[in-house]
C-alpha cells in the first residue's frame, strides 16, 4: 500500500517537518488506507510501501540526443519526494523492471528499511494523539512554529485577530530545530520508547 498526492505547487516531504508534525497527512493517509486494507484481506499482509508528493507540472528539460534521453530527463525532472519502503520486493512491486535508481520513485536517500517506516508511522500516531489530547485540554496559546525561514504565520488570513507580535512581551515563536535526515529515525524510536514506559 503506497498513498500519492498530487500536486499543483512544489512539495516536498524533509525528516525535520515529519519530526515535529509539520507533515502528517500523508502517514496518517498510509496508516489508515493500509488498515482498511488488511481489514478487507485478513488472510493477508499488507505492508505499507511509502508516501509520497507528485508535482503536476510540465518541466522543460535540456538534453542532447534523441527522445529516449529527452523522455528520461523528464522522468527525472518528475521524480515524486517521499518516503518509501526499500524493501527489493516492495520496490519491484512499485516499479516493473526495476534494476537500481529509479527516475519513477525516491530512491536515492529517502528510501528506509521497513522497520523504519513502521517507526515512522507510529510515531506520526503518537503525534497526532497528543495533539488531539491538547485539543480536548482546551490550549490554544498563540504560539506559531519557527523553523528555518517558514512560520506558522506564513499562509495565515487571522494575523490581525490572534494579535501574535514578537515585540509584545509574552509572545514568541516555538522554535523546531533542524533534524538531519539520519538522525530523524533514530530520535523517534527514542522518543516512542519514552511513551511505552509512560503507558506501562
Amino acid at each position: 500500500m503506497r498513498v500519492m498526492d498530487y500536486k499543483t505547487g512544489s512539495k516536498t516531504v524533509d525528516m525535520t517537518s515529519l519530526y515535529h508534525g509539520l507533515q502528517l497527512q500523508l502517514p496518517v493517509y498510509l496508516v489508515g488506507a493500509t488498515e482498511i486494507l488488511q481489514g478487507k484481506n485478513p488472510d493477508k499482509e499488507v505492508v505499507p510501501a511509502g508516501f509520497m508528493y507528485f508535482q503536476i507540472q510540465d518541466p522543460l528539460v535540456k538534453g542532447k540526443g534523441g527522445a529516449n534521453c529527452i523522455d528520461q530527463a523528464l522522468l527525472e525532472k518528475l521524480q515524486p519526494s517521499g518516503i518509501i519502503n526499500g524493501e527489493e520486493e516492495v520496490v519491484a512491486l512499485m516499479e516493473r523492471d526495476y534494476v537500481k535508481g529509479s527516475p519513477l520513485l525516491p530512491i536515492n536517500g529517502n528510501h528506509v528499511s521497513r522497520e523504519d517506516l513502521n517507526t515512522l508511522l507510529e510515531f506520526t500516531q503518537v503525534k497526532v494523539n497528543a495533539l488531539k489530547e491538547k485539543m480536548k485540554a482546551g490550549e490554544i496559546q498563540v504560539k506559531p512554529y519557527k523553523l528555518k525561514q517558514d512560520t506558522g504565520c506564513r499562509f495565515c488570513k487571522y494575523g490581525n485577530i490572534c494579535g501574535f507580535d514578537t515585540d509584545i512581551e509574552g509572545y514568541d515563536y516555538d522554535y523546531f530545530p533542524t533534524i538531519e535526515k539520519k538522525n530523524g529515525i533514530a530520535m523517534m524510536k527514542e522518543e516512542l520508547k519514552d511513551v511505552k514506559k509512560m503507558d506501562r
